[in-house]
């Protein structure tokens, strides 16, 4: 098998995909090798690739039997012949020229030589060892192809679709790596840094949707926490309105709420409670009976001054016999040695005070009547000094919640 075969054979596997770019070129420089030990002169083609097609007018003055043939590649990508150099070459003998797997024109300045008649020659090949060399001189030739005098078939050699790259192409090519970098564009950073985006995007879509949602609830809890509590302000309002008791109705036995530490005696709800505890004399006592006395409420307060004050209210039958009480309950207060109030009172108000002694405290005692409940008013102290203030504070606190009859 000639060399020329050799090197059709190279470029039908190069073509098919059956051989690698690198080893076409390792095994093309052995053969290109083997033909010039062997006498050939493989450089004659790569000279024939570096004229221009302008030498084909030399080229046709030459066609004789030593005449250079060029015979279109094999197998090319889109099956187009090589059409420029036949029409000006014809002869018997006729070196192949094989068309490499790259069509861009490149030409260095330094591999044409115009000067030279006998292309075909190989005197005219061997003065440059250098393109013999199967290390340095061929790897040079492959810009230096036919592909620069031919630039018809250089068009549809190098012209695949955008799909269809050779087998053989790779980082040495020009189109290919642009290519390469072109199908690469959509893997780089940018596609990762537009799917950290989209990323981003679904975030911030996802926080405002739970803001969103936070803010209705929390604007329903407030709606109905708000119309809850409108509920139940007036229960707390009447807790602190009449500690005593906080869930009672206002009603005729009605206590104030005393200032300080106050505390109802739930154990008196009646005048025979009042009996059984021996709060009052006998006197007292019967004048609450012939006055048909009968609920009761007592209230007893430490007061901040340091005395204490008792409020006890009575039901009695009328508000006739609740005047009559309270006419003579006033009269027993002197009758036991109590003197009548030196401060001031309200209208409709009875007092009278006592000094302390060796067994009570100082005191001071009020009694008026509201419809039918005769109302009793006492504040004790250690100093009778020390009951004026507290005991007009207290009868003026419970004239708000039961006041006096005229």
């Amino acid at each position: 098998m000639s060399w020329q075969e050799e090197l059709r054979k190279l470029d039908e596997e190069l073509a098919s995909g059956r051989l690698s770019a690198d080893d076409y070129r390792v095994r093309r420089d052995q053969v290109l090798s083997s033909a010039v030990n062997h006498g050939d002169n493989p450089a004659a083609a790569p000279q024939e690739q570096a004229q221009q097609p302008q030498q084909n007018q030399q080229q046709g003055q030459n066609a004789d039997a030593n005449s250079t043939q060029v015979i279109a590649p094999l197998s090319p990508p889109q099956g187009t012949p090589q059409q420029g150099g036949q029409t000006n070459l014809a002869g018997a003998e006729a070196t192949q020229v094989v068309s490499p797997w790259q069509g861009q024109q490149q030409q260095p300045p330094q591999q044409q030589y115009p000067q030279q008649p006998g292309m075909a020659s190989p005197a005219g090949g061997f003065p440059q060892p250098g393109m013999a060399s199967p290390a340095g001189g061929f790897p040079q030739q492959g810009p230096v192809s036919p592909a620069g005098g031919m630039p018809q078939p250089a068009q549809p050699w190098n012209a695949p679709e955008a799909d269809q790259s050779p087998p053989w192409g790779g980082s040495e090519l020009p189109p290919l790596p642009s290519t390469a970098h072109q199908d690469g564009a959509g893997q780089g950073p940018e596609t990762f840094d537009t799917a950290s985006g989209g990323g981003k995007k679904v975030f911030v879509i996802v926080a405002v949707v739970v803001l969103i949602a936070a803010i209705g609830v929390g604007s329903w809890l407030l709606f109905f926490n708000g119309s809850d509590d409108g509920g139940n302000q007036p229960q707390p309002s009447q807790t602190s309105a009449a500690p005593p008791s906080p869930t009672r109705p206002k009603d005729d036995l009605e206590i104030a709420q005393l200032p300080g530490t106050a505390t109802e005696r739930t154990d008196i709800t009646t005048f025979d409670d009042v009996v059984a505890n021996k709060l009052l004399t006998d006197d007292e006592n019967k004048a609450y009976e012939e006055a048909g006395a009968g609920k009761a409420r007592m209230v007893v307060a430490k007061l901040p001054s340091g005395a204490e004050a008792v409020v006890l209210t009575m039901e009695t039958s009328s508000t006739g016999a609740a005047k009559t009480a309270v006419d003579e309950l006033v009269a027993l207060q002197e009758k036991n040695g109590m003197d009548p109030y030196d401060g001031t009172l309200p209208d409709g108000v009875q007092g009278t005070q006592i000094d302390k002694t060796k067994n009570y405290p100082a005191a001071a005692r009020a009694h008026y009547a509201h419809g039918k409940t005769v109302v009793r008013v006492q504040v004790s102290a250690p100093q009778l000094s020390e009951v004026g203030p507290s005991f007009e504070e207290i009868v003026a606190t419970q004239l708000q919640a039961l006041p006096a009859d005229d």
